[in-house]
């Protein structure tokens, strides 16, 4: 199948305009984890585990996720403290918990 050439043109036009915006975003930008945790012990080795649809992936004491879920924030934290002991800072986009919100979570 052919396309028209007017199609094909704004095809490729559209391709390179997207490959320019992505060429000059910031990469923190385009990568940023909805969620950010920090473990008071550290996993043994860099580590995956999925909890109700959220891809963790843990190395040292970091653990990052993106945001896949409707949970609240509080429950993806104390899910997270469950499976991989004390949280001892934690962020949900650009909400940073305080330590009431640490401490609920750890509880």
């Amino acid at each position: 199948m052919t396309l028209p050439r007017s199609l094909s043109l704004a095809a490729i036009a559209m391709v390179g305009a997207v490959s320019t915006f992505a060429a000059t975003a910031p990469a923190q930008a385009v990568f940023a984890p909805y969620y950010a945790a920090e473990l008071a012990t550290p996993v043994e080795k860099p580590t995956t585990d999925i909890q109700k649809g959220l891809l963790w992936d843990c190395e040292g004491n970091s653990c990052v996720a993106a945001k896949k879920n409707r949970s609240r924030d509080m429950i993806v934290c104390q899910r997270l403290a469950g499976k991989f002991g004390d949280v001892t800072a934690f962020r949900a986009a650009n909400k940073v918990f305080d330590e009431a919100d640490l401490a609920k979570c750890n509880g």
